[in-house]
């Protein structure tokens, strides 16, 4: 055992402290245990709260990414009834079954009604940890509010027999809205990517 090391060279190390601490020199063995114990105690503490801290950022961020999913699953939705429903009236269109085209076009404006209140609601409920691109929502409710104009005239022309003006109409009008929430889909993809990035690189 070497000298450094050896319990007498620690006794006297022990001793010096002591004797050059006042404080500690007049304290007796059970009240230094009792200093030990209490100071244990604090770090304990300390290292919880650091823990709850840690834990709560965490939460923070893993609400953030359930934001985002959210908002991606909703652009996703409105973009499925959009293709479902140029789909749908195409088909009837080719068909030139105006009973077939009326019934599509209720059905397609009674879930547009579900769809508004559905995004809305959604984006309402998104947490503030999301940054939503200013420009989704709007996008979205106009693509939502044209589409039964469209609808109208699609029937008003199927029930005159006008069928390639239907044709056309789904074509030039009902088409475009499809488009533009796939480039919609495509760009809340890639910020929802940016963002899941940032959440894992805080995490």
């Amino acid at each position: 055992m070497t000298r450094a090391n050896s319990p007498t060279d620690y006794a006297e190390w022990l001793k010096h402290l002591t004797a050059s601490s006042p404080f500690l020199y007049r304290l007796n063995i059970h009240r230094r245990l009792a200093l030990c114990f209490i100071f244990i105690i604090v770090l304990m503490l300390i290292g919880n709260g650091v823990l709850l801290w840690q834990l709560h950022l965490i939460s923070a961020q893993a609400e953030r990414l359930n934001g985002v999913n959210e908002e991606l699953i909703e652009v996703l939705r409105v973009h499925a009834d959009l293709l479902s429903a140029y789909e749908r009236l195409g088909a009837a269109a080719r068909s030139e079954d105006s009973g077939r085209l009326l019934k599509e076009s209720e059905a397609l404006r009674a879930g547009l009604v579900e769809d508004a209140q559905r995004t809305q609601a959604a984006f309402n409920h998104l947490p503030p940890e999301v940054n939503v691109d200013q420009t989704v929502l709007p996008t979205l409710e106009s693509i939502e509010q044209a589409l039964p104009s469209h609808l109208d005239a699609i029937r008003a022309l199927a029930t005159s027999g006008e069928w390639e003006a239907v044709r056309i109409r789904i074509e030039v009008q009902v088409q475009p809205l499809e488009s533009l929430s796939y480039e919609l889909v495509k760009d809340v993809a890639r910020e929802v990517e940016e963002q899941r990035a940032q959440a894992a690189l805080n995490i």
